[in-house]
């Protein structure tokens, strides 16, 4: 993002850029004595893309901003709600709370929720970790409903006696779903609400024959993908499951992604690639290699969705 700033003539950045930071020092100094006429007035002088990409530059300003006018408030909201991530359980729980009003459906923030991601990152272990008690279902269940235009979810560490809890909340809008480590029995034909899922990852988890066929001819199904790690006999055992690939006829590709240390992913990859052409030569079946950790690759790819919805922005 900050590369399509500088990428601007330098005479519009110093313009635009002056304009924003008045525009934000004037509320921030102003508070409850604001002119939001005048406010407003310099919020228009703005091109709208440019309020766009500044404000994903410097979030800190969106919740002033917020409080400008309404036309401040429609720009604004779709970078704020877009992508949301929650490492804790009391983040979920305040997060519900202070978007509970008596606000009709059409000023509820929830349809501008499209990316979601529940669990520990890289940099943030946060307290729900497996089979913690700080996993509130009945919470992450109102979070999920309360979500139905979620395109992405990613949820980290949820007990596998848990997930059969949450089923029915997933909406069905979902297109990109990732779950692990250990995560329960996924079968997305017996999901309450029909799911548009076409893209399917599991973290470290053991998986079922049957299982996995499952998924594989899911109708919208379009890419199934184990991360393992290659220090594992995981990688070995879920190369013996890819023969059922023969019965899908809509599938692009089932992946089987090792990470772990250089040494290990090259090894295992070279050893399972000559397994699989044993057991099936179908182009779609790939093994891959990554050298980062599964959580860094997850917490990657919710993050390029986030960047790529603000670039979008601008666009």
């Amino acid at each position: 993002m900050s590369e399509r700033v500088h990428a601007l003539p330098v005479e519009l950045i110093y313009k635009v850029r002056f304009r924003f930071l008045f525009l934000c020092r004037l509320i921030d100094c102003s508070v409850g004595q604001v002119d939001r006429g005048a406010v407003t007035f310099f919020l228009h002088l703005l091109p709208t893309s440019l309020v766009f990409l500044f404000a994903s530059v410097d979030k800190a300003s969106i919740p002033i901003l917020l409080l400008v006018c309404k036309s401040s408030y429609a720009w604004l909201v779709p970078i704020l709600y877009h992508s949301i991530e929650f490492t804790t359980s009391d983040q979920i729980s305040k997060f519900l709370h202070s978007l509970d009003t008596d606000a009709g459906p059409l000023d509820s923030p929830f349809p501008f929720v499209r990316n979601l991601y529940i669990g520990e990152t890289p940099s943030n272990v946060g307290d729900l970790s497996y089979a913690s008690t700080n996993w509130s279902v009945t919470t992450l269940s109102r979070l999920l409903w309360m979500s139905r235009s979620l395109e992405r979810l990613t949820i980290i560490n949820l007990d596998q006696n848990e997930w059969h809890k949450l089923d029915h909340t997933i909406p069905s809008s979902v297109e990109y779903l990732t779950m692990g480590p250990v995560h329960g029995s996924f079968r997305p034909q017996d999901m309450k609400q029909k799911l548009s899922l076409k893209h399917f990852t599991s973290i470290s988890t053991y998986m079922r024959d049957d299982e996995i066929q499952d998924i594989i001819c899911y109708p919208s199904m379009r890419t199934f993908r184990r991360i393992l790690e290659a220090s594992t006999m995981a990688p070995q055992w879920a190369v013996e499951q890819v023969g059922c690939i023969s019965q899908s006829k809509h599938l692009d590709n089932m992946e089987i992604l090792l990470f772990g240390r250089h040494e290990y992913t090259v090894l295992v990859a070279e050893v399972i690639q000559e397994q699989l052409k044993s057991i099936t030569q179908d182009p779609r079946a790939i093994i891959t290699r990554d050298g980062r950790t599964w959580n860094a690759i997850v917490y990657g790819e919710y993050q390029r969705s986030k960047f790529a919805f603000q670039r979008l922005l601008v666009e």
